[in-house]
């Protein structure tokens, strides 16, 4: 997973608007029912599948009250 983000100052709070994203590959292997080694009458058959997944995100860490009063 990537992320990144920045804090923001506003007084005693901060506020971090972050975003990232993660990059998942899947594979499914193929398959094919039978029926006692005999293809089934409504047997299902699918071939292997390879599915890339790349979702993003945008969140906020917000209002965390700073400890410090100088940094």
């Amino acid at each position: 997973m990537f992320e990144g983000g920045h804090k923001y100052r506003f007084g005693d709070y901060n506020v971090t608007p972050l975003a990232g994203l993660n990059f998942t590959p899947y594979w499914m292997n193929g398959f094919t029912e039978n029926n006692n080694g005999a293809p089934g009458i409504i047997g299902l058959s699918f071939a292997s599948r390879n599915i890339n997944s790349v979702p993003t995100f945008i969140w906020w860490v917000g209002l965390v009250r700073s400890s410090c009063r100088t940094c």
